[in-house]
Order: structure tokens, then sequence, then C-alpha cells
């Protein structure tokens, strides 16, 4: 029986201990995104036995604190975890990230700028996949590259490393936060009357739902193999396609139709609102280094974003132009607040739309290693 030599983590090399702890590019990775918390440079040789003593000789400094001291152990464990986990698991950072909640929000996008700000929306399409299309030949020129801190780091240093951290966490941290938003809006608007009594504080009917939907969901994102939360968060695909054909289905068959009178061409008092709400539609960016990492072939990297780009602004523009069409200057901050609320369609549409949050945060819980 032959066995392979080769580290399994990024394949360029033979795996030995060393090279598996300190060396292999993805184990480089790790130990400098922790170089904030270790508060010293972690740089080491080809030389095991060097790299080993000198995390023992940290545990004798009086500068560092006892988690500084540590942290370097638990960074072992972790790349140790990881390695098993990808032999014996198939386990890889794979974040996941499709059409998401901003689906809920075109229509009243385009009803706040008018039909011309479509060529707002179609030009932030083109340009964020050029974007990532940029980021796939920024990590091709160096291997060590394999997030947006990195890239950061090698154009500017650690400095802007730390600060590019905070931006993209800060964005997804705002992100879910809209998110908990929108769903405790679409379930008070579904069952409405509702509310509770805890403790003797009272509860509407939108803050029961937003708790409601944090506790039932926060598990999602403790799931540590990406294939099945890339199943639980395939039914989110399937829960958006449900919310396109409701809306044709009001419009077709329930009277609503689409001939509606209200609607402008240009409205410029709400471009800003149009242009910041058609950014958010394109905001997956962050995890787009560790998908191009976590892919077997990078080179599909290209198309596979092309694809990608065309289906989710295909469901954005149709999703957008069938409400605008049925109900002009009408449209709510998000479309199901427009529909009938006893289609059992769009319950199980939104109930659904749940899926995703597991996908939008995995960047902020998951673990270099």
């Amino acid at each position: 029986m032959s066995l392979d030599s080769l580290c399994p983590r990024c394949s360029s090399s033979p795996e030995t201990v060393n090279h598996l702890f300190f060396m292999c590019p993805l184990s480089i990775q790790t130990w400098r995104s922790n170089q904030v918390t270790l508060g010293y440079s972690a740089t080491f040789t080809d030389d095991l036995e060097n790299n080993m003593r000198r995390l023992f000789d940290l545990q004798s400094s009086s500068t560092l604190t006892l988690e500084q001291k540590l942290t370097p152990f638990w960074i072992l464990w972790k790349i140790w975890k990881s390695r098993n986990n990808l032999i014996f698991k198939n386990q890889v950072i794979n974040p996941q990230r499709d059409a998401g909640i901003s689906v809920l929000s075109v229509p009243y996008a385009l009803a706040s700028g008018g039909w011309l700000s479509l060529i707002i929306f179609f030009t932030i399409a083109i340009t964020t996949l050029h974007c990532a299309i940029l980021i796939k030949r920024c990590m091709d020129m160096d291997p060590l590259i394999r997030s947006y801190p990195d890239i950061g780091y090698k154009a500017f240093g650690n400095t802007r490393r730390v600060v590019v951290s905070i931006f993209m966490n800060l964005e997804l941290y705002l992100v879910a936060t809209s998110f908990f938003i929108l769903e405790g809006d679409n379930l008070n608007k579904l069952f409405s009357n509702v509310g509770s009594n805890f403790t003797g504080l009272e509860f509407g009917g939108k803050q029961m739902f937003i708790v409601l939907v944090a506790l039932i969901i926060l598990p999602s994102v403790w799931l540590d193999d990406m294939r099945i939360l890339s199943y639980v968060s395939a039914s989110g695909v399937f829960a958006y396609l449900l919310i396109l054909a409701s809306i044709f289905w009001v419009g077709a068959f329930e009277g609503v139709g689409f001939k509606n009178n209200d609607s402008k061409i240009f409205r410029i008092n709400g471009v800003t609102t149009s242009v910041s709400l058609y950014a958010f539609c394109y905001c997956a960016h962050p995890v787009f280094p560790t998908l191009y990492t976590s892919m077997k072939n990078k080179r599909q990297f290209s198309n596979v974003m092309v694809i990608c780009f065309t289906i989710c602004t295909f469901i954005y523009a149709s999703v957008a132009i069938l409400s605008y069409l049925m109900y002009g200057s009408n449209v709510e901050s998000q479309i199901p607040l427009n529909l009938p609320t006893d289609k059992l369609i769009l319950k199980v549409a939104i109930c659904s739309g749940y899926t995703y949050y597991g996908r939008i945060e995995e960047p902020v819980f998951m673990v270099s290693a």
C-alpha cells in the first residue's frame, strides 16, 4: 500500500511535524492571524526543536499575559484538529453565501429610485463581479493570502490587517442584525396579535419573534461540518424561489395584475436608498477568499462567480420588476409585507429563510485553522 507523503492541507511539501505546525502556508496563516492576541511576531524556521523551544521559553516571559502564553498551544491543537478533520471527515473551510435576505428589499430599492435605477443595479452587479475576479488574482500571486485581512496585510502591513478585520466582521455583524429585523417584521405580519409576558416584561409581536428567531437559528453557527451546513442552507435557496413564485402568483391570479400606473421613471431623492440596498445584494465578498481556497479546482472560480452572479442578479431583478409592476410606489420596505398573509407558500418561504443565518455568520465564528 502506497502512502501519500505530501501535506494534505497544502499538497505542496512533504508532511513533517515541523511543516504541519509551522511551515505549511495554512499554518503560517493561522499564526499570522493570531499575532494580535499573541502580542509578538510568530515567525518560525525549518528547525522543529528551535521552534518548540521558543514556545516554551515564552512561558518565563514577564511581559506576556497568561492568555498570550497559552495561545500558541491552543493554535497547535487547532492545526492538528483541522488536519485530522480534513483527512478523516473531508471537512474543509467552505463558508456558504447565496442570494440571502436582500432579495426581500430589492423591490423597495427600485421603487425608491425608479426604473432608471436599474442601471445602477446592473452596474453594481458587474462591478462586484469584477471585484471577485480581482480577489482571485490577488490570491494567485501569493499562496499565503487566504482572506481579506491577508490582502490588507500584503498591501499595507499588519496595522491594515487589523483595520480590514474590524470592518469585515462589523459588516457581517450588521448583516445578521438586519436579518433579525427583517424576520421579525415578516413574522409579525404573518402572525399578528401575538405577544408574550416574561417575568413582568412585555414583548410585542415583533420583539418576541426576533428573540425567538435568534434562539432557533443560533445552533446553526455551531455546525463544524460545512457539508451539513450546506444542506441546511439549501432550503434558503428553495425559500426565495418560493417567494418569487408567490409574487408571480399573486400578480397573475389574485387580481393584483402587473399594470400599476404609480411607477416612476426616475426619483432623484431616492437614489441613495436604492444604491445602498442594491449594494447590499452583493455583500458576500468577505467569504470569497475562503471559498476560493476551499475549491478543489481553483481554475473554475471565475466561472463559478459568473454563474452565481448571473443567477442572483436574475432573481433580484425579477423580484424587483414584478413587485414594482404590481404595487408601484406603494411597495413596502420588504415585499412580503405587501403580499396576502393567508398564502401557505409565503409562510413556508419566510420561515425557511432562517437557514441563511448560519452562512451569514460563519466567517465570524470560523477559526482560521
